[in-house]
C-alpha cells in the first residue's frame, strides 16, 4: 500500500502515517515500507507466499504478463541502485584469487552453478559447492587468506549456506555475499556484500536480478584482462572441438 492507500483503509490523514514513520526514525512512509517488506519477507514460508498469490486473486489472478513486468521493475530497481562500488570491488577480489569457491543451495543452485560455469571462462580454478551435504565442509578445508569465496543466499536464508560461509570466515577466507539485504545472515559474514533486489513476485522469489548481476560480473573480469580470457577461451575451444562437446551438422 501507498501511504495515501493505508491512510484511506485505517480512517487517518496520510501526514499521519507519514509522521508514523516518522516516529520510528525514517525520513519518509517509503523507507518504513522498504525495511519492513524486507523483514517480512525473509519469514515467509512458501505456504504463506501461495496464501498471499491467491489472495492478490480475488479481485484478479495475476496473469503472465504482470508477473514479467514486475519481472522487469526488478531489473530496473537493480539499475537504478547498481552497487558501483562494491562491484568494482569484487571484480578486482576476483581477479587477483588464487582459488574461488562459489557457495548455492536450494534456489540459488542454479545461481551458483551458472556462475561457476561461465567464470570458468575467464577466470580458473572456480570450485562449486551446491550439494548442501557435510561433505562440502570436506572442500573448504583447502581454503585459506588466498582464497575468494563467494556466498549466494536469499530469503529464505539456507542454514547450511550461512554454516559453510561462517567456516570459510574461521579459515580466513575472503567472504563475498550476494543476497538481497543487509539483514542477510551472509551479509553479516561478508567483507563485501553485493545486494540485489528479488521481490516477492509470485509463490516463489524472482532471480532474473541476480542473474544479471552475475552476468555482469563474469563479463567485468573477462574484460578487465582480455590476453589471459582470450587464452583460456581458445583452449576451451579447442576442448570443445576434439570431444564434440556441441553438435554440428
Amino acid at each position: 500500500m501507498t501511504a495515501s492507500q493505508l491512510a484511506k483503509t485505517l480512517g487517518l490523514s496520510e501526514p499521519t502515517v507519514v509522521r508514523f514513520a516518522q516516529s520510528l526514525g525514517y525520513s519518509g512512509y517509503t523507507g518504513f515500507i522498504r525495511d519492513l517488506k524486507e523483514i517480512i519477507h525473509s519469514e515467509l514460508t512458501a505456504t504463506d507466499r501461495f496464501k498471499l498469490s491467491v489472495g492478490a486473486g480475488r479481485k484478479r489472478l495475476q496473469g503472465p504478463q504482470e508477473v514479467i513486468s514486475k519481472e522487469i521493475e526488478n531489473l530496473k530497481h537493480l539499475l537504478e541502485s547498481f552497487p558501483t562500488i562494491e562491484f568494482s570491488k569484487v571484480v578486482k577480489e576476483i581477479q587477483t584469487a588464487q582459488n574461488i569457491f562459489i557457495i548455492g543451495l536450494r534456489g540459488s543452485t542454479h545461481l551458483a552453478q551458472y556462475f561457476a560455469y561461465f567464470l570458468r571462462k575467464v577466470k580458473r580454478p572456480v570450485r562449486i559447492l551446491t550439494s548442501g551435504s557435510n561433505t562440502d565442509f570436506d572442500e573448504l578445508m583447502d581454503v585459506n587468506s588466498h582464497t575468494l569465496v563467494i556466498s549466494i543466499a536469499f530469503p529464505r536464508y539456507p542454514k547450511m549456506t550461512v554454516d559453510l560461509t561462517q567456516y570459510a570466515r574461521q579459515r580466513r577466507a575472503k567472504i563475498v555475499a550476494i543476497t538481497d539485504t543487509i539483514l542477510s545472515p551472509i551479509a553479516k559474514l561478508s567483507d563485501i556484500s553485493l545486494l540485489v533486489p528479488i521481490g516477492l513476485i509470485t509463490i516463489f522469489d524472482s532471480y532474473s536480478a541476480p542473474l544479471c548481476l552475475i552476468n555482469v560480473l563474469v563479463t567485468e573480469v573477462g574484460r578487465r584482462n582480455t590476453i589471459r580470457t582470450k587464452q583460456l577461451l581458445d583452449e576451451f575451444e579447442q576442448l570443445a572441438k576434439e570431444k564434440s562437446i556441441f553438435h554440428s551438422d
